[in-house]
């Protein structure tokens, strides 16, 4: 289960295990993980679900700054990484780790090792 880890405040109300990961981008010193966030019902933004709705998601940003490195393994491995059949999205974190400054997302999309500051999760909508 892909609890996020309690000194990340930003992630707190976020249940990962239901977040799509949509893109991830790596510029210089930096990572960004775009995702579908499920928020748990204490969260901020968390709004009441039109009937036949279970979950409230939305659009968001997990960046990671000061970044001094990233390893991203098994992506390239054939069957490693999947995309749902409407080629939307690369499944969900399956784990968010930290150890010290280095974190670690896993899910079907590969296994991503980031030597970072904390990362942050910004809503878009």
């Amino acid at each position: 289960m892909a609890v996020p880890p309690p000194s990340i405040a930003s992630l707190q109300g976020i249940f990962l295990d239901d977040s799509f990961v949509l893109g991830v981008l790596i510029p210089y010193r930096q990572m960004s993980v775009s995702i579908l966030a499920m928020l748990l019902p204490w969260h901020l933004r968390y709004e009441a679900l039109p009937q036949g709705q279970l979950w409230c998601y939305r659009r968001a940003e997990l960046v990671f700054q000061d970044v001094m490195s990233v390893v991203w393994s098994k992506q390239n491995i054939p069957g490693a990484v999947t995309v749902d059949e409407d080629g939307e999205d690369f499944g969900t974190v399956d784990v968010l780790e930290m150890d010290g400054d280095i974190y670690r997302l896993q899910g079907d999309f590969g296994v991503i090792e980031v030597h970072s500051s904390p990362p942050s999760l910004t809503l878009l909508e």
